[in-house]
């Protein structure tokens, strides 16, 4: 699924209008009607109703809307996370010590590297 189908949806929806939400998208509205038709084609759903005057979502683009808004988000996530995990600073870290490790010293340590990096898991 391309993505960037998904955001002219979700332009389009908050818009309700193609000429507006062309315009917000910095493209005009031709391909833009044209991105639209070809995502209701891949979901096999009718996403709007259009009129001469009028753009209004169906029941399934209303109930998409938010799914596709969830989706988007945790896209847009993706480079942070990827970013947070290469420095480390995300992920999960298994720890393994000896029954001889010292108990007062290991419960701070591990206490002090979560406040550090909250985004690290220890396993």
């Amino acid at each position: 699924m391309d993505l960037r189908l998904l955001r002219y949806f979700v332009t389009v929806a908050e818009e309700m209008h193609f000429g507006r939400a062309a315009s917000r998208l910095a493209m005009t509205q031709p391909p833009l009607s044209q991105a639209i038709r070809a995502l209701e084609e891949a979901l096999g759903v009718a996403l709007f109703v259009r009129t001469k005057c009028t753009v209004e979502l169906m029941p399934v683009g209303k109930d998409l809307l938010a799914e596709v808004r969830r989706l988007l988000a945790a896209a847009d996530a993706l480079r942070p996370l990827a970013q947070s995990l290469a420095r480390g600073e995300a992920g999960v870290l298994s720890l393994a010590f000896v029954s001889t490790a010292d108990y007062g010293l290991l419960p701070a340590l591990l206490r002090d590297f979560g406040v550090r990096y909250p985004g690290v898991r220890l396993h």
